[in-house]
């Protein structure tokens, strides 16, 4: 929803141009399709390092990374430099998926009751969240024109987009909290308990 701002903001300047931003934005648009990807093999890795089981993973990922050599060279034909973005998203999921079947079968990996109950709500309070992002771009085109840049044009002032692209990610961070905490994705006690681990880490990094 936001990788077009987030590039028009971070670089549409000088030589780097609306044909650049739009080049770039799919490029992140694809990145971010694997994101949670990337997050589940950190996550799922320890699994087998914890029982000194390095060489799973490791086969895990040249056969991803082997994947993702072959999608991006077919993907690239029809998508060009967005088909290659494209390969690599779709690699990091084949590889959690890859991880979670192995530990699954080997009794190490059972998925939390309370994860499968909020789950299909996280994913509702995503979608609630974009709804929400695309009317208030909506609005702010509506108002103040193509700050961000539409249809091959250049983006507008640079503090204006810094402006609304802080107003545009503050409203989606809102909207998912509350969002979630209404259909039950989340707890107000989940909130507290992530406030009381940033103050402990934030307190240890700090101390000498």
């Amino acid at each position: 929803m936001l990788s077009g701002p987030i590039t028009a903001t971070l670089f549409e300047r000088g030589a780097f141009d609306a044909s650049d931003r739009y080049a770039v934005a799919t490029a992140l648009a694809a990145f971010s399709i694997g994101l949670p990807a990337y997050v589940l093999v950190k996550a799922l890795a320890p699994g087998f390092f914890g029982r000194y089981d390095t060489m799973t993973p490791v086969k895990i990922s040249v056969v991803s990374l082997v994947i993702n050599v072959v999608f991006a060279l077919i993907l690239m034909r029809v998508f060009g430099h967005f088909g290659i973005a494209l390969a690599t998203s779709l690699s990091a999921w084949i590889n959690a998926g890859a991880l979670a079947v192995v530990l699954f079968r080997r009794g190490h990996f059972r998925l939390d009751p309370r994860l499968i109950h909020r789950f299909p709500r996280i994913i509702l309070a995503t979608v609630i969240m974009m709804g929400t992002l695309g009317i208030a771009r909506w609005v702010v085109d509506s108002i103040v024109g193509p700050v961000f840049g539409a249809n091959g044009a250049a983006a507008g002032p640079e503090f204006m987009r810094v402006i609304i692209l802080a107003f545009l990610i503050t409203t989606g961070v809102i909207v998912f909290v509350l969002s979630a905490i209404a259909i039950g994705a989340a707890e107000k006690s989940d909130l507290d308990q992530l406030r009381r681990s940033t103050a402990v880490s934030n307190k240890e990094s700090t101390t000498p």
